[in-house]
């Protein structure tokens, strides 16, 4: 389940940018989320196991992979890159002092 929930997540993105349409955001960004769990349950299951594991070099690598997997969710970019109404405020009113 592992190597399939790993491989998922490589090609996701992809296939979802030159198949689905855009209805299907959410599904994919749900079954990413769902990668994220079995890596992190997986990190979890390794920690148990082996106390050599906690701060060792798999261990870090292991976290920025499933970290990595945030930046195809596109629900969470969205909400990251949108501008906030206070900032468009601020650009509106520097706009406005420079057509003065």
């Amino acid at each position: 389940m592992l190597v399939t929930a790993l491989i998922y997540s490589f090609v996701a993105d992809d296939i979802r940018m030159a198949v689905l349409p855009w209805e299907s955001d959410v599904y994919v960004d749900l079954s990413l989320v769902v990668c994220i769990g079995v890596f992190l349950l997986d990190i979890a299951a390794r920690i148990l196991k082996s106390s050599d594991y906690v701060w060792s070099l798999y261990f870090f690598l292991d976290l920025l992979a499933a970290a990595a997997i945030l930046a195809d969710i596109q629900l969470l970019i969205s909400v990251l890159y949108t501008p906030c109404a206070s900032g468009l405020l601020k650009t509106h009113k520097a706009g406005e002092k420079l057509q003065d």
